[in-house]
Protein backbone atom coordinates (compact mmCIF):
# COMPACT_ATOMS: atom_id res chain seq x y z
CA UNK A 1 0.00 0.00 0.00
CA UNK A 2 2.29 2.69 1.03
CA UNK A 3 4.96 1.75 -2.31
CA UNK A 4 1.63 2.02 -4.26
CA UNK A 5 1.25 5.63 -3.01
CA UNK A 6 4.79 6.58 -3.27
CA UNK A 7 4.41 5.74 -7.06
CA UNK A 8 1.26 7.85 -7.17
CA UNK A 9 2.89 11.01 -5.33
CA UNK A 10 5.69 10.21 -8.26
CA UNK A 11 3.57 10.33 -10.95
CA UNK A 12 1.57 13.29 -9.41
CA UNK A 13 4.80 15.40 -9.40
CA UNK A 14 6.07 14.35 -13.13
CA UNK A 15 2.40 16.12 -14.30
CA UNK A 16 3.45 19.13 -12.41
CA UNK A 17 7.24 19.15 -13.15
CA UNK A 18 7.59 17.93 -17.00
CA UNK A 19 5.40 20.41 -18.46
CA UNK A 20 7.15 23.18 -16.49
CA UNK A 21 10.27 21.96 -18.22
CA UNK A 22 8.84 24.23 -21.00
CA UNK A 23 9.22 27.47 -18.44
CA UNK A 24 13.11 26.87 -18.87
CA UNK A 25 13.08 26.73 -14.79
CA UNK A 26 16.85 25.64 -14.16
CA UNK A 27 18.25 22.66 -12.56
CA UNK A 28 18.34 22.55 -8.50
CA UNK A 29 19.40 20.02 -5.85
CA UNK A 30 16.17 19.33 -5.25
CA UNK A 31 15.14 18.51 -8.77
CA UNK A 32 18.41 16.81 -9.05
CA UNK A 33 17.62 14.09 -5.86
CA UNK A 34 13.96 13.77 -7.24
CA UNK A 35 15.06 12.65 -10.71
CA UNK A 36 17.29 10.22 -9.19
CA UNK A 37 14.67 9.39 -6.64
CA UNK A 38 12.40 8.25 -9.55
CA UNK A 39 14.92 6.72 -11.79
CA UNK A 40 15.40 4.13 -9.00
CA UNK A 41 11.96 3.97 -7.82
CA UNK A 42 10.95 2.92 -11.01
CA UNK A 43 13.73 0.56 -11.71
CA UNK A 44 13.20 -0.98 -8.39
CA UNK A 45 9.19 -1.46 -9.12
CA UNK A 46 9.91 -3.36 -12.88
CA UNK A 47 12.11 -6.29 -10.27
CA UNK A 48 9.66 -6.07 -7.46
CA UNK A 49 6.88 -6.67 -10.46
CA UNK A 50 8.51 -9.98 -10.89
CA UNK A 51 7.80 -11.09 -7.60
CA UNK A 52 4.46 -9.13 -6.79
CA UNK A 53 1.67 -11.54 -7.48
CA UNK A 54 -1.93 -10.55 -9.02
CA UNK A 55 -4.94 -11.40 -8.98
CA UNK A 56 -7.05 -13.89 -11.09
CA UNK A 57 -10.02 -13.45 -12.91
CA UNK A 58 -11.54 -16.18 -9.85
CA UNK A 59 -10.67 -13.87 -7.56
CA UNK A 60 -7.48 -16.27 -6.33
CA UNK A 61 -4.19 -14.65 -6.11
CA UNK A 62 -1.35 -16.19 -8.08
CA UNK A 63 1.89 -16.41 -6.50
CA UNK A 64 3.46 -18.93 -8.86
CA UNK A 65 7.02 -17.00 -10.16
CA UNK A 66 6.62 -17.93 -13.57
CA UNK A 67 2.82 -17.16 -14.04
CA UNK A 68 3.94 -13.88 -12.35
CA UNK A 69 6.70 -13.17 -14.46
CA UNK A 70 4.25 -14.26 -17.55
CA UNK A 71 1.22 -12.04 -16.33
CA UNK A 72 4.16 -8.79 -16.36
CA UNK A 73 5.87 -9.29 -19.27
CA UNK A 74 2.45 -9.48 -21.00
CA UNK A 75 0.66 -5.91 -19.33
CA UNK A 76 2.92 -3.51 -17.87
CA UNK A 77 6.71 -4.51 -18.63
CA UNK A 78 6.77 -3.07 -22.29
CA UNK A 79 5.62 0.32 -20.82
CA UNK A 80 8.06 0.51 -17.82
CA UNK A 81 11.13 -0.57 -19.97
CA UNK A 82 10.40 1.67 -22.59
CA UNK A 83 9.66 4.79 -19.85
CA UNK A 84 12.64 3.73 -17.11
CA UNK A 85 15.14 3.63 -20.20
CA UNK A 86 14.10 6.70 -21.43
CA UNK A 87 14.95 8.05 -17.37
CA UNK A 88 18.46 6.90 -17.64
CA UNK A 89 18.91 8.23 -21.26
CA UNK A 90 17.97 11.55 -19.89
CA UNK A 91 20.55 10.77 -17.19
CA UNK A 92 23.01 10.04 -20.64
CA UNK A 93 22.17 13.61 -21.85
CA UNK A 94 22.80 15.70 -18.80
CA UNK A 95 26.36 14.46 -18.68
CA UNK A 96 26.66 14.68 -22.56
CA UNK A 97 26.07 18.91 -21.99
CA UNK A 98 30.00 19.65 -22.69
CA UNK A 99 30.50 17.37 -26.37
CA UNK A 100 26.97 19.07 -27.59
CA UNK A 101 25.23 22.52 -27.69
CA UNK A 102 23.53 23.65 -24.68
CA UNK A 103 20.44 24.61 -26.66
CA UNK A 104 20.20 20.92 -28.11
CA UNK A 105 20.66 19.16 -25.27
CA UNK A 106 17.83 21.29 -23.59
CA UNK A 107 15.62 20.30 -26.26
CA UNK A 108 16.48 16.29 -26.00
CA UNK A 109 15.83 16.74 -22.27
CA UNK A 110 12.42 18.17 -22.58
CA UNK A 111 11.37 15.14 -24.99
CA UNK A 112 12.91 12.48 -23.08
CA UNK A 113 11.53 13.80 -20.28
CA UNK A 114 7.70 14.34 -21.91
CA UNK A 115 7.83 10.35 -22.43
CA UNK A 116 7.55 9.80 -18.11
CA UNK A 117 3.82 11.58 -18.72
CA UNK A 118 3.19 7.59 -20.17
CA UNK A 119 3.04 6.92 -16.67
CA UNK A 120 -0.07 8.36 -15.97
CA UNK A 121 -1.59 5.23 -18.03
CA UNK A 122 -0.70 3.52 -14.45
CA UNK A 123 -3.03 5.80 -12.14
CA UNK A 124 -6.11 4.39 -12.71
CA UNK A 125 -4.26 0.95 -11.91
CA UNK A 126 -2.98 2.17 -8.44
CA UNK A 127 -6.14 4.10 -7.35
CA UNK A 128 -8.33 1.11 -8.13
CA UNK A 129 -5.70 -0.98 -5.60
CA UNK A 130 -5.97 2.26 -3.54
CA UNK A 131 -9.77 1.82 -3.09
CA UNK A 132 -9.81 -1.64 -2.54
CA UNK A 133 -7.97 -1.23 0.75
CA UNK A 134 -9.86 1.97 2.10
CA UNK A 135 -13.15 1.97 0.95
CA UNK A 136 -15.32 4.89 1.87
CA UNK A 137 -19.12 5.75 1.56
CA UNK A 138 -21.12 6.86 -1.11
CA UNK A 139 -20.87 10.57 0.12
CA UNK A 140 -17.19 10.85 0.53
CA UNK A 141 -16.74 8.90 -3.19
CA UNK A 142 -18.40 11.57 -4.45
CA UNK A 143 -16.80 14.03 -2.86
CA UNK A 144 -13.28 12.26 -4.30
CA UNK A 145 -14.92 12.25 -7.25
CA UNK A 146 -15.52 16.53 -7.37
CA UNK A 147 -11.93 16.88 -6.52
CA UNK A 148 -10.32 14.52 -9.03
CA UNK A 149 -12.48 16.50 -11.55
CA UNK A 150 -11.10 19.84 -10.05
CA UNK A 151 -7.23 18.57 -10.41
CA UNK A 152 -7.51 17.11 -13.59
CA UNK A 153 -8.97 21.48 -14.56
CA UNK A 154 -5.85 22.49 -13.05
CA UNK A 155 -3.56 19.94 -14.26
CA UNK A 156 -5.16 21.38 -18.01
CA UNK A 157 -5.03 24.91 -17.70
CA UNK A 158 -0.86 24.20 -16.11
CA UNK A 159 -0.31 22.33 -19.21
CA UNK A 160 -1.67 24.94 -21.51
CA UNK A 161 0.12 27.57 -19.58
CA UNK A 162 3.42 25.90 -20.04
CA UNK A 163 2.75 25.38 -23.53
CA UNK A 164 2.02 29.01 -23.72
CA UNK A 165 5.22 30.09 -22.98
CA UNK A 166 7.05 27.67 -24.89
CA UNK A 167 4.93 28.89 -27.99
CA UNK A 168 6.04 32.20 -27.21
CA UNK A 169 9.26 31.44 -27.00
CA UNK A 170 9.96 29.15 -30.38
CA UNK A 171 7.91 32.02 -32.22
CA UNK A 172 10.22 34.72 -31.11
CA UNK A 173 12.41 33.38 -33.13
CA UNK A 174 10.92 32.82 -36.74
CA UNK A 175 8.91 35.99 -35.81
CA UNK A 176 9.79 39.88 -35.32
CA UNK A 177 7.17 40.35 -32.62
CA UNK A 178 5.91 37.82 -29.49
CA UNK A 179 3.60 38.45 -26.99
CA UNK A 180 6.83 37.58 -24.60
CA UNK A 181 7.92 40.86 -26.15
CA UNK A 182 4.57 42.31 -25.64
CA UNK A 183 4.10 41.57 -21.78
CA UNK A 184 7.72 42.19 -21.12
CA UNK A 185 8.10 38.77 -19.86
CA UNK A 186 11.25 37.89 -20.69
CA UNK A 187 13.49 39.34 -17.54
CA UNK A 188 10.80 38.04 -15.03
CA UNK A 189 11.65 35.25 -12.77
CA UNK A 190 10.09 31.75 -12.92
CA UNK A 191 7.21 32.37 -10.51
CA UNK A 192 5.94 35.36 -12.32
CA UNK A 193 6.30 33.99 -16.07
CA UNK A 194 4.32 30.72 -14.40
CA UNK A 195 1.54 32.75 -12.71
CA UNK A 196 1.13 35.21 -16.32
CA UNK A 197 0.76 31.88 -18.29
CA UNK A 198 -1.43 30.65 -15.37
CA UNK A 199 -4.21 33.06 -15.60
CA UNK A 200 -3.89 33.48 -19.20
CA UNK A 201 -4.57 29.63 -19.21
CA UNK A 202 -7.49 29.59 -16.76
CA UNK A 203 -8.98 32.95 -18.69
CA UNK A 204 -9.18 30.87 -21.99
CA UNK A 205 -11.62 28.62 -20.64
CA UNK A 206 -13.93 30.86 -20.02
CA UNK A 207 -13.58 32.12 -23.31
CA UNK A 208 -11.26 34.95 -22.75
CA UNK A 209 -8.00 35.58 -24.06
CA UNK A 210 -6.97 37.97 -22.17
CA UNK A 211 -3.32 38.23 -23.62
CA UNK A 212 -3.38 38.88 -27.23
CA UNK A 213 -1.50 36.56 -29.96
CA UNK A 214 0.71 38.30 -32.06
CA UNK A 215 2.16 36.17 -35.17
CA UNK A 216 0.50 33.03 -37.11
CA UNK A 217 1.64 30.34 -34.66
CA UNK A 218 0.52 32.38 -31.80
CA UNK A 219 -2.87 32.73 -33.13
CA UNK A 220 -3.48 28.90 -34.03
CA UNK A 221 -2.33 28.18 -30.80
CA UNK A 222 -4.59 30.28 -29.33
CA UNK A 223 -7.84 29.03 -31.11
CA UNK A 224 -7.09 25.20 -30.72
CA UNK A 225 -6.91 25.88 -26.51
CA UNK A 226 -10.21 28.66 -26.84
CA UNK A 227 -11.62 25.20 -28.29
CA UNK A 228 -10.45 22.50 -26.21
CA UNK A 229 -10.52 24.76 -23.29
CA UNK A 230 -14.83 25.00 -24.34
CA UNK A 231 -14.78 21.36 -24.59
CA UNK A 232 -12.61 20.86 -21.37
CA UNK A 233 -14.71 23.10 -19.34
CA UNK A 234 -18.17 21.38 -20.53
CA UNK A 235 -16.91 18.01 -19.41
CA UNK A 236 -15.67 19.52 -15.90
CA UNK A 237 -19.12 21.26 -15.60
CA UNK A 238 -21.19 18.65 -16.27
CA UNK A 239 -18.94 15.77 -14.21
CA UNK A 240 -19.56 18.38 -10.73
CA UNK A 241 -23.42 18.79 -11.46
CA UNK A 242 -23.93 15.28 -11.85
CA UNK A 243 -22.07 14.95 -8.19
CA UNK A 244 -23.35 17.84 -6.60
CA UNK A 245 -26.91 16.33 -7.65
CA UNK A 246 -26.44 13.01 -6.37
CA UNK A 247 -25.28 14.26 -3.10
CA UNK A 248 -28.20 16.74 -2.56
CA UNK A 249 -30.58 13.54 -3.40
CA UNK A 250 -28.83 11.70 -0.62
CA UNK A 251 -28.94 14.22 1.62
CA UNK A 252 -32.89 14.84 0.63
CA UNK A 253 -33.61 11.22 0.82
CA UNK A 254 -32.36 11.31 4.57
CA UNK A 255 -33.95 14.51 5.16
CA UNK A 256 -37.49 13.75 4.05
CA UNK A 257 -37.34 9.96 5.69
CA UNK A 258 -37.03 12.03 8.82
CA UNK A 259 -39.85 14.69 8.21
CA UNK A 260 -42.06 11.03 7.40
CA UNK A 261 -41.50 9.84 10.53
CA UNK A 262 -41.86 12.85 12.42
CA UNK A 263 -45.35 13.29 10.41
CA UNK A 264 -46.25 10.02 11.23
CA UNK A 265 -45.71 10.62 14.88
CA UNK A 266 -48.11 13.45 15.46
CA UNK A 267 -50.60 12.20 13.49
CA UNK A 268 -51.12 9.21 15.90
CA UNK A 269 -50.57 10.81 18.66
CA UNK A 270 -47.34 9.56 20.16
CA UNK A 271 -45.84 10.80 23.53
CA UNK A 272 -43.21 13.28 23.34
CA UNK A 273 -40.81 11.52 25.77
CA UNK A 274 -41.48 8.00 22.82
CA UNK A 275 -41.43 9.90 19.77
CA UNK A 276 -37.44 11.69 20.93
CA UNK A 277 -36.19 7.98 21.75
CA UNK A 278 -37.64 6.46 18.00
CA UNK A 279 -36.35 9.94 16.37
CA UNK A 280 -33.22 9.36 18.07
CA UNK A 281 -33.06 5.85 17.08
CA UNK A 282 -33.94 6.15 13.46
CA UNK A 283 -30.92 8.74 13.40
CA UNK A 284 -28.48 5.83 14.87
CA UNK A 285 -29.86 3.28 12.48
CA UNK A 286 -29.10 6.06 9.18
CA UNK A 287 -25.74 6.38 11.03
CA UNK A 288 -24.50 2.97 11.31
CA UNK A 289 -25.80 2.20 7.56
CA UNK A 290 -23.68 5.11 6.54
CA UNK A 291 -20.63 3.84 7.79
CA UNK A 292 -21.55 0.24 7.16
CA UNK A 293 -23.28 -0.47 4.10
CA UNK A 294 -26.04 -3.29 5.01
CA UNK A 295 -26.20 -6.04 2.90
CA UNK A 296 -30.03 -5.33 1.18
CA UNK A 297 -28.21 -2.08 -0.32
CA UNK A 298 -25.64 -3.59 -2.58
CA UNK A 299 -27.56 -5.44 -5.34
CA UNK A 300 -24.59 -7.23 -7.07
CA UNK A 301 -24.38 -9.31 -4.16
CA UNK A 302 -27.86 -10.80 -5.13
CA UNK A 303 -26.56 -12.39 -8.52
CA UNK A 304 -23.14 -13.56 -7.35
CA UNK A 305 -22.97 -17.44 -7.30
CA UNK A 306 -24.05 -18.88 -3.54
CA UNK A 307 -20.71 -20.39 -3.02
CA UNK A 308 -18.66 -17.29 -3.49
CA UNK A 309 -21.64 -15.59 -1.20
CA UNK A 310 -21.39 -18.27 1.93
CA UNK A 311 -17.45 -17.02 1.63
CA UNK A 312 -18.06 -13.59 2.19
CA UNK A 313 -20.95 -14.27 5.12
CA UNK A 314 -18.12 -16.35 6.73
CA UNK A 315 -15.99 -13.61 6.24
CA UNK A 316 -17.51 -11.03 7.92
CA UNK A 317 -19.51 -13.52 10.66
CA UNK A 318 -17.20 -15.85 11.58
CA UNK A 319 -14.44 -13.25 13.35
CA UNK A 320 -17.35 -12.48 15.74
CA UNK A 321 -19.42 -16.00 16.29
CA UNK A 322 -15.44 -17.95 16.66
CA UNK A 323 -15.08 -16.01 19.84
CA UNK A 324 -17.57 -18.31 21.43
CA UNK A 325 -15.80 -22.15 22.30
CA UNK A 326 -18.73 -23.96 21.25
CA UNK A 327 -18.19 -22.18 17.68
CA UNK A 328 -14.84 -22.65 17.44
CA UNK A 329 -15.19 -26.86 17.99
CA UNK A 330 -17.75 -26.54 15.81
CA UNK A 331 -15.49 -25.02 12.88
CA UNK A 332 -13.52 -27.52 12.93
CA UNK A 333 -15.16 -30.23 13.24
CA UNK A 334 -17.46 -29.58 10.41
CA UNK A 335 -16.62 -26.23 8.68
CA UNK A 336 -18.97 -26.49 6.21
CA UNK A 337 -21.54 -26.38 8.21
CA UNK A 338 -20.14 -23.34 9.77
CA UNK A 339 -20.24 -21.51 7.00
CA UNK A 340 -23.80 -22.73 6.54
CA UNK A 341 -24.61 -21.34 9.80
CA UNK A 342 -22.65 -17.65 8.75
CA UNK A 343 -24.90 -17.83 5.59
CA UNK A 344 -28.39 -18.89 7.03
CA UNK A 345 -28.55 -18.32 10.80
CA UNK A 346 -26.97 -14.88 11.23
CA UNK A 347 -29.27 -11.67 10.98
CA UNK A 348 -28.08 -8.18 12.15
CA UNK A 349 -29.74 -6.20 15.00
CA UNK A 350 -29.24 -2.38 15.65
CA UNK A 351 -30.37 -1.43 19.11
CA UNK A 352 -30.35 2.38 20.30
CA UNK A 353 -29.39 3.46 23.81
CA UNK A 354 -31.75 2.23 26.72
CA UNK A 355 -33.29 -0.25 24.21
CA UNK A 356 -34.61 -3.55 26.00
CA UNK A 357 -33.63 -6.70 23.83
CA UNK A 358 -35.69 -8.77 26.48
CA UNK A 359 -37.33 -8.89 29.37
CA UNK A 360 -37.78 -11.33 32.77
CA UNK A 361 -39.51 -14.51 32.08
CA UNK A 362 -39.40 -14.33 28.15
CA UNK A 363 -39.51 -17.29 26.47
CA UNK A 364 -38.19 -16.48 22.46
CA UNK A 365 -40.19 -18.89 20.01
CA UNK A 366 -37.06 -19.34 18.04
CA UNK A 367 -34.13 -20.16 20.37
CA UNK A 368 -31.49 -17.39 19.45
CA UNK A 369 -28.01 -16.20 20.79
CA UNK A 370 -26.68 -12.30 20.92
CA UNK A 371 -23.32 -11.73 20.05
CA UNK A 372 -22.31 -7.80 20.69
CA UNK A 373 -20.32 -6.13 17.84
CA UNK A 374 -20.02 -3.43 19.46
CA UNK A 375 -21.27 -1.39 22.71
CA UNK A 376 -22.25 -3.50 25.46
CA UNK A 377 -25.18 -5.24 27.55
CA UNK A 378 -26.19 -4.20 30.60
CA UNK A 379 -28.49 -6.50 33.01
CA UNK A 380 -30.71 -5.65 35.26
CA UNK A 381 -32.65 -7.61 37.75
CA UNK A 382 -35.99 -6.60 39.73
CA UNK A 383 -36.31 -6.56 43.01
CA UNK A 384 -38.82 -9.13 44.72
CA UNK A 385 -40.75 -7.82 47.20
Amino acid sequence: LVWDVMGLVLIAYDCVMVPMDLLDPGENAFTTFVAWVIRCFWTLNMVLSFLVGFMRDDGMVEMRPHRVARHYCLTWLPLDAFVVGFDWAELFLGFSNNLNKVGTTLRGLRMVRTVRLFRLLKAPEITNKLAEYMPVSEQLGLVATIVKIMLFFLWMAHVFACLWYRVGVEMRVVSSESWIDSEGVDGMDLANRFSICFYWSLAAFSGDAVILPYNLGERIFTSAVLFLAFVVSASVVGGITTSMTRLQIINSERSSKLAVLRRFLVDHGISRPLAVRVQRNAQHAMAEQKAKAPESSVELLTIISTPVLMEVHFEIHSRVLLAHPFMLAYNDINPAGMRKVCHQGISMLSLHSKDILFSDMEVSETPRMFFVISGRFCYQQNKKN
